[in-house]
């Protein structure tokens, strides 16, 4: 009998403890929900890497500046289980996001658990400008830290294969120049996917509303020729202008003999000046020597040179000449080509400016700047 007593009152004891635990857990469970995260007063950010569990984020908290639980080691210890438990109740669980996410003061653990679910991520951003080249393209995503250079050492035909093009090897031209986001070290990879994806919708796009009558054969002759017009000019006013120019110098056979071909053509040769050398230099690139088309953009077109490629002005034009102003002059002869020179050339003696055409360049040629 007596080890009877001994083992009820034991287990009395044990229940009382067990009701005491218990009820120290479930209020200091509530007082958990109800206190803010800590954030330490350096900690401005907090990333979730691929692969991260809740309990992986419970052991980065106090590396990245975060704190559930500041007072005894006994809330420290049970906030980290308060917090996965909490995780699964509220089915963030599972659904956590890549990124980094910005940090408020007087957040509570479920307000940190949705915004680690969300898509509320710090946006960083890249740019592609109209007019530039791929080089110039890699050379931008090469100097954001933010992004994780997976495309180093690769050639342009594993970067176009990379992004899915099926033939094409040259990227000169492939990506659309818009302002791209992205969250904390992304693959460079993945913003050329979205950049190449988006070129290729606006491609068919201008490809699908081009004039029925003009005689490329392609998208990609499309392409080629507004990566010429965007190089040409920057007024969007004469975007279709310029095009007629090469579309009805296209259609008589004749020379394009536009100076943007002729620069690509030069590569890291050309020194900002292009020297009457250089219009006899036999590149590819070169449309004072070689009809048609150069094989390849030389640049990456707004949407709007895409759509004046596929849409040229009806004019009659065939040469064109700086105005001194940012534009140009149209011309459907060479007698008026040449008096539109010597306007452009006495407004810049005008000006006590140093003419950009020189004489070796003023031939038959749509451009003169």
């Amino acid at each position: 009998m007596k080890i009877i007593r001994w083992f009820i009152r034991l287990v009395m004891l044990v229940l009382v403890v067990a009701f005491v635990a218990a009820g120290y857990v479930f209020f200091d469970y509530q007082r958990f929900l109800r206190t803010p995260v800590v954030v330490d007063g350096s900690a401005k950010t907090f990333t979730i890497a691929s692969g991260d569990s809740v309990a992986t984020l419970v052991r980065k908290f106090p590396k990245q500046g975060l704190v559930l639980a500041q007072k005894s080691p006994l809330r420290k210890y049970l906030a980290r289980y308060y917090f996965r438990y909490l995780a699964k109740e509220s089915g963030t669980e599972n659904r956590l996001k890549i990124g980094e996410y910005q940090l408020k003061k007087g957040m509570q653990p479920l307000a940190l658990l949705k915004l680690f679910s969300s898509d509320k991520t710090v946006a960083y951003k890249v740019q592609f400008i109209e007019g530039r080249t791929f080089k110039q393209l890699r050379r931008a995503l090469d100097n954001n830290a933010n992004l994780k250079h997976s495309i180093a050492g690769m050639s342009d035909a594993d970067i176009m294969k990379a992004v899915g093009e099926p033939t094409i090897t040259h990227p000169e031209g492939m990506f659309f120049p818009d302002t791209y986001q992205f969250h904390n070290q992304s693959q460079d990879i993945s913003v050329l996917k979205n950049a190449y994806q988006l070129m290729q919708k606006n491609l068919q796009k201008a490809w699908e509303a081009r004039d029925p009558d003009i005689k490329l054969k392609s998208p990609y002759e499309l392409l080629i020729l507004a990566s010429i017009i965007e190089k040409e000019t920057g007024v969007n006013s004469e975007r279709d202008k310029v095009s007629g120019v090469f579309h009805r110098r296209l259609a008589k056979n004749m020379l394009l003999q536009t100076d943007p071909t002729v620069i690509y053509g030069l590569g890291d040769s050309y020194d900002g000046t292009i020297y009457k050398s250089d219009l006899k230099a036999d590149t590819p690139y070169n449309t004072y020597l070689h009809k048609g088309l150069p094989p390849t953009p030389i640049a990456m077109p707004s949407m709007a040179s895409l759509m004046a490629a596929g849409q040229p002005d009806k004019g009659d034009s065939i040469f064109f000449v700086a105005d001194g102003d940012g534009g140009h002059l149209f011309t459907p002869t060479y007698a008026e080509h040449k008096k539109a020179v010597k306007a452009y050339r006495q407004r810049l003696k005008d000006k006590n400016q140093q003419p950009e055409v020189n004489s070796q360049k003023d031939k038959d040629r749509p451009t003169a700047q």
